[in-house]
């Protein structure tokens, strides 16, 4: 099927309850909406805009092949492989060691609308429901991290990889990130209350330095939450995204929580700002249109 830029498109489903878990996919801007059906079935609903993902390809020589730091995440079955999924859990290696073979630039580019079920074990318990589908996390990248996002210290970190240009050698390869949880979920992430949440966003590359990134927001709505990091470049950046709310258990007036809570859910409004502290500069998304306590906003 063809695509038109910016065109959204819907796929209702009914699946088996059984399905639980996590979505990923190659979508950007998305939403869903999952419904029981009866005791068996539930009927889910996701929209969303196609995205355009580069293509890594390549056919090696045998120069080529034993030159490579671990010639066998090429070989399958004896023969040299010039290709692997894209959750593969060695893609992000694979494609590291091809960056000087292809110039750093992808071999085509493709638009896509797909998403499809998660296996396996998830890193922290609060993603491991077995009886509902909890998330679904889509990017464009060439090859990603298999499964959900990892919670490490405080933050999402969600692995992706892709090659710096485009196929003419010359244009940037630009990446998006969608991450959509049940909000209850995220809140048993951070032991957080049901006050409004607020959440920075980093794009981190294998050295530490921080990528720039053109969009970021965040919005919680109908029991959702959503966050959304367009425009940064490749080649195998690090999504950190950290939460900010209330903890439970925190000297917060409840009832000002409660309050706070009432209207988040009837507005999902959040501002992107940039803030400076000393020589760092960071995006932050919060529910009100102020940087956190210590920085300053520019």
């Amino acid at each position: 099927m063809d695509f038109v830029e910016k065109q959204r498109v819907a796929l209702t489903l009914r699946l088996p309850n059984t399905v639980t878990g996590w979505l990923n996919g190659r979508l950007k801007n998305a939403s869903i909406q999952i419904d029981p059906v009866d005791q068996k079935l539930n009927r889910i609903k996701v929209e969303a805009e196609p995205v355009v993902v580069p293509e890594v390809s390549v056919s090696l020589t045998k120069e080529q092949f034993d030159a490579r730091p671990d010639p066998s995440l090429f070989l399958r079955q004896g023969e040299i492989w010039n290709s692997v999924n894209a959750g593969n859990p060695i893609a992000l290696e694979w494609i590291k060691q091809l960056v000087g073979v292809m110039k750093d630039t992808a071999s085509g580019e493709h638009t896509s609308w797909a998403f499809s079920t998660v296996g396996g074990r998830q890193s922290n318990d609060c993603f491991n429901d077995k009886t509902r589908l909890i998330g679904l996390v889509t990017t464009n990248a060439a090859v990603y991290s298999p499964g959900a996002p990892d919670f490490i210290n405080d933050f999402l970190n969600y692995k992706v990889g892709g090659l710096h240009y485009r196929p003419d050698g010359k244009s940037l390869n630009v990446g998006t990130y969608d991450l959509l949880m049940r909000s209850d979920v995220a809140r048993c992430l951070y032991r957080f209350t049901n006050a409004p949440l607020s959440a920075s966003v980093s794009v981190v590359d294998d050295s530490g330095s921080e990528k720039r990134v053109e969009t970021t927001f965040l919005n919680e709505k109908e029991g959702w939450l959503h966050l959304g990091a367009y425009g940064f470049s490749f080649s195998r950046p690090t999504l950190k995204v950290k939460l900010t709310g209330t903890r439970q258990g925190s000297s917060t007036n409840s009832s000002q929580s409660t309050s706070q809570a009432s209207k988040s859910k009837k507005k999902s409004i959040s501002y992107t700002m940039t803030c400076r502290k000393g020589k760092v500069t960071k995006k932050f998304i919060t529910a009100l249109p102020n940087c956190p306590a210590g920085w300053k906003k520019i």
